[in-house]
């Protein structure tokens, strides 16, 4: 029996993890759903997708979404800042399964870096779970508006 290459193996196990975490994104997105778009823009979370890509420790990440909160509450947005509380607080419990994942691999030394893929994996499934909860919204509101003739 051949022994598989760890980053082989890594990849796989974080694909795997990320298909296991689509249905919380979906649960975590519908939690929010009443939060307009024009309070939790899109762009903020492209922003949080390339602050994860850039960043070199997870606490870059937090920092980041600790400022989103702090904006939302000096905003008097009570919604927005939970919902980046909450993400904060949803990333950060990752750190577990990315020392599980990174010790099945056998790559230990890579914890940070695994805690990062898994939670940039999840905030593409947000993001992803979002623009389709919009899309049915805009549909369901269209077909509410359209009267035959």
């Amino acid at each position: 029996m051949t022994k598989k290459n760890p980053e082989l193996l890594l990849r796989q196990l974080i694909a795997r993890w990320s298909d296991e975490h689509l249905f919380d994104a979906r649960n975590f997105v519908n939690n929010y759903a009443e939060i307009s778009k024009r309070d939790l823009g899109n762009s903020q979370f492209y922003g949080l997708a390339n602050v994860i890509r850039s960043s070199k420790k997870f606490d870059q990440i937090k920092k980041f979404i600790a400022n989103q909160a702090k904006k939302a509450e000096r905003a008097d947005k009570t919604k927005v800042n939970e919902f980046w509380n909450e993400l904060n607080t949803k990333l950060s419990n990752f750190l577990n399964d990315a020392k599980l994942l990174a010790r099945e691999a056998g790559v230990r030394s890579e914890v940070d870096s695994v805690h990062k893929q898994l939670s940039l994996r999840f905030v593409q499934h947000v993001i992803a779970e979002r623009l389709l909860w919009q899309f049915d919204k805009k549909q369901k509101k269209k077909h509410r508006s359209y009267k035959p003739r």
